[in-house]
């Protein structure tokens, strides 16, 4: 069983850096704060993603050159982290640049000054790898287009349901994002279920138009919604919110 074990490198170069002793020792880590590593280029390479599946809490912060979070790969590991938050990060284009597979456990997701960064997460299809997903909040990012992109291919396109579930999903927060287009959109005309979702608050994205393109909306337990520090009725259908506040 691991222990509650928290680390922080810093100033590290390349994961090919650590001797046997620190590797040792990460294979036993459940929190990691990786800060100031400004040569890294992937946080975590494939080749070493079996060494931090166990992580719970990953952070990273302040690392100049960082790419990419999760380096592509085809590994079936089944993560057990829960807390993702990345800040600070201006080159960073992807955290998982394909695929999220193995992380059903995530759920709390923050990201703040990752200027490059355009979305979160690729596409819709990946919403069924993190089922338990809770938290989304994204801050001040300067590319940010979509929070969930549209990069399936046409193939995943066609197979996607006209229903799209976040199950466990609770809070959402999207602030200073001057790019912001909506939080995502689908191919053709679906149905987007937030049973869970209490909060969903929206400031400083004045590129924002709608929530959801080609999307009707069903959050039953909303019961704070703010737009521009202006605070709806929380019957109030989002989309039509944010397409009249924001014209």
């Amino acid at each position: 069983m691991l222990c509650a074990v928290q680390v922080e490198l810093q100033k590290l170069e390349t994961f090919k850096d650590m001797d046997e002793e620190l590797l040792g020792y990460i294979k036993r880590v459940t929190h990691l704060d990786i800060v100031n590593c400004h040569k890294l280029l992937n946080c975590i390479p494939s080749n070493m993603m079996h060494l931090f599946s166990h992580l719970e809490k990953l952070s990273v912060n302040k690392c100049e050159y960082l790419e990419e979070i999760f380096e592509s790969t085809d590994s079936m590991l089944q993560w057990e982290l829960v807390f993702l938050k990345l800040f600070s990060l201006p080159k960073l284009k992807h955290i998982w640049k394909n695929h999220c597979q193995g992380f059903e456990c995530l759920q709390y997701l923050n990201i703040k000054d990752c200027n490059d960064l355009e979305y979160v997460l690729p596409d819709v299809s990946v919403l069924t790898s993190i089922p338990y997903l809770w938290l989304i909040d994204v801050y001040k990012c300067q590319k940010m287009k979509q929070i969930i992109g549209n990069n399936c291919n046409p193939t995943d396109c066609v197979q996607q349901k006209a229903k799209i579930k976040f199950p466990k999903l609770l809070n959402i927060e999207l602030q200073k994002l001057p790019s912001l287009k909506c939080f995502s959109q689908s191919s053709f005309p679906c149905y987007i279920e937030m049973p869970k979702c209490q909060k969903i608050i929206i400031e400083d994205c004045p590129e924002m138009k709608t929530f959801w393109f080609e999307g009707i909306l069903y959050t039953p337990g909303l019961n704070h919604l703010s737009v521009k520090n202006t605070k709806f009725d929380k019957y109030e259908d989002v989309n039509e919110v944010i397409q009249r506040h924001n014209k």
